[in-house]
């Protein structure tokens, strides 16, 4: 174990990313065994991402701030930068002055790596083993983003639709599955270098699959949950990827077989799944939640309409909202349905003013959350209505539809509040096309259009809150190998 003094030294040099790969592993191991260094470790992040955006007023220091300022000026090999960072923080303290914020934020620029959901649970970042890697692991990410639309994210080794992506909590991107251009599923992986923006080949799991959900976990590691595999059969199984050692383990076997299901992150890091469709091809009212520290899956209350083809979203008050989706009657449905965190019990969250599935969900700064487009009840053209859900009066609001009706398409909440829906389908058609959502005065606007036309493609949110979207097919059904990133910049 660590002594407190060496602690806060290799705690300041990951926040300022200059640790070396063998002071990233003695940090790595100590914060594996201890809780306290790992929560003090994240409110020393949390700080120095505050101090990127101090507002121009006096704001006296909290104790987290003092242990980050006295820990920058333990680390020798910062030298003058961190401290001048630490002067700047005793600054702000007494004045608040402007100028001291200014410094901070071009010093600090965008290299710390900022966790995509707001309430998500700490992350503790791993670093990769350089003896597994091709080449060096990322330390920062370096990319100068567009000041407002998109730009090229670096082509995948190949082209891949109906995968998986999530960010890694050193910043790296991991795409999982889909298919290929030979359209059966694949156990080929990629990882997307922050630092370069370069796509490399990863290790590949056990089983191929697609249609799939992949998600970060709180130690790090990420895991990819049932989907389809190459005799298009729906899996139970799991695969869990450890970034330090760049290899994957099998993980526990869900209780049914699923695809094309509803997935939540909770805020304590398990994960809900919910729905899908199960082994037969019929869709499931069955719903599992998995323990990420006992690596164990737990059958949750059914919900009361089976459905597939749904979206779930994790609401401010960590209850999940599921809504519409593919029901045993062979259509859209409209009812929703909410569990509650604590008892993991489902309630009815209402109807919806249209049914739909295939469509976007998106958690919204004021708790609401918007759903747009997707197949309506008719399941013959995707529709362009849009609506939200009010948690507080459990109750859904219409607003103004879109432009364009789109089905698979991907939606990603910007740093400024506002919703981008992009991509998609229409009539057969990818869509190219963008569009913004303004929660306040709740109207859509065109955004700036993709480079490429894409429908069944992965989209992350990256740490510093632009959007990745990857790969995806054309309107002939081809794999597209490039991605692309969205900033909203100061616009």
């Amino acid at each position: 174990m660590l002594d407190h003094e060496r602690f806060l030294e290799l705690a300041a040099a990951s926040i300022d990313f200059e640790l070396s790969p063998s002071e990233a592993m003695e940090l790595d191991r100590h914060l594996a065994g201890c809780g306290s260094c790992r929560r003090t470790l994240q409110a020393m992040r949390n700080d120095a991402r505050a101090i990127m955006s101090l507002p121009v007023r006096p704001m006296p220091l909290d104790r987290s701030q003092h242990v980050l300022a006295g820990a920058l000026m333990r680390r020798p090999t910062a030298t003058l930068r961190l401290a001048l960072v630490a002067a700047v923080l005793a600054l702000v303290a007494i004045g608040g002055l402007a100028v001291g914020a200014q410094i901070v934020r071009n010093f600090l620029d965008s290299r710390l790596v900022i966790a995509p959901n707001p309430t998500a649970p700490p992350l503790v970042e791993p670093s990769a083993d350089p003896s597994t890697q091709p080449t060096a692991p990322p330390t920062a990410t370096t990319e100068t983003p567009a000041p407002f639309g998109w730009s090229s994210g670096g082509d995948l080794t190949v082209g891949r639709s109906d995968h998986a992506a999530a960010l890694l909590a050193d910043g790296r991107v991991l795409a999982t599955g889909g298919h290929d251009a030979s359209l059966v599923a694949t156990e080929t992986t990629e990882l997307r270098d922050p630092a370069t923006g370069q796509w490399s080949t990863g290790p590949n799991m056990a089983a191929p699959r697609e249609l799939h959900a992949e998600v970060s976990l709180p130690d790090g590691s990420a895991l990819v949950i049932g989907g389809v595999g190459r005799d298009g059969r729906a899996l139970a199984t799991t695969e869990v990827f450890d970034p330090i050692a760049s290899s994957w383990s099998a993980g526990p076997s869900m209780a049914d077989a699923r695809s094309a299901f509803g997935v939540a992150s909770l805020p304590n890091g398990n994960v809900v799944v919910v729905g899908g469709y199960g082994a037969t091809g019929a869709a499931l009212a069955t719903a599992e939640v998995y323990d990420w520290q006992a690596k164990t899956w737990s059958k949750l209350d059914p919900i009361a309409d089976a459905r597939a083809k749904l979206s779930a979203t994790v609401l401010g008050t960590n209850a999940v909202l599921i809504a519409g989706g593919f029901g045993t009657g062979g259509k859209s449905l409209a009812s929703a349905e909410l569990l509650d965190p604590a008892a993991l019990h489902w309630s009815s969250a209402g109807t919806m003013r249209t049914a739909r599935r295939l469509q976007t969900a998106t958690l919204l700064l004021d708790g609401t959350v918007l759903l747009a487009g997707g197949f309506g009840s008719s399941g013959a053209t995707p529709i362009p209505d849009a609506e939200l859900y009010d948690p507080v009066g459990n109750a859904w609001l219409s607003v103004a539809p879109m432009t364009t009706g789109r089905d698979v398409a991907a939606a990603a909440r910007l740093s400024d509040g506002r919703v981008i829906v992009l991509g998609g389908s229409s009539g057969g058609t990818r869509l190219a096309s963008t569009e913004l959502f303004a929660p306040s005065p709740r109207a859509w606007s065109p955004g700036p259009p993709l480079a490429a036309a894409r429908a069944y493609f992965a989209l992350v949110v990256l740490g510093d809150g632009r959007v990745l979207v990857i790969g995806g097919d054309d309107d002939q059904g081809n794999p597209i190998r490039s991605s692309e990133i969205f900033s909203s910049g100061p616009g």
